[in-house]
């Protein structure tokens, strides 16, 4: 699979029976920040498809899970990853984000 000049990044979130809402963030091990579940095109992907496999990968998120695509889109410096994956002429790529509906409140971390 060939990577699109894209990347997604989703945020898990439960309804509590009580109508509370809450969300998910990863600590990442590499830098230390917080963030969603994070992910790039493949292909052919949508954007959403794109969601939906990183989300799949990273925690186990159904694939029959509600996506909202969100209205935020930002956009990304190629120098914060690997810029060989596009291209030379290809400086910045965009974001696309999108919030996930969880049945469950209980998610499983990938190795």
């Amino acid at each position: 699979m060939s990577r699109t000049p894209f990347q997604v990044i989703v945020i898990p979130f439960h309804r509590s029976e009580s109508g509370k809402v809450e969300y998910v963030l990863f600590r990442r091990n590499d830098s230390g920040y917080w963030q969603g579940i994070t992910g790039g095109g493949k292909d052919e992907e949508t954007t959403l498809d794109a969601a939906k496999r990183a989300a799949w990968e990273e925690v186990g998120v159904p694939q029959d899970a509600h996506y909202i695509v969100l209205d935020m889109v930002r956009s990304v410096p190629v120098g914060h990853s690997d810029a060989s994956r596009w291209g030379e002429e290809v400086f910045v790529i965009p974001s696309y984000s999108f919030g996930v509906e969880m049945k469950r409140k209980e998610i499983t971390l990938s190795a």
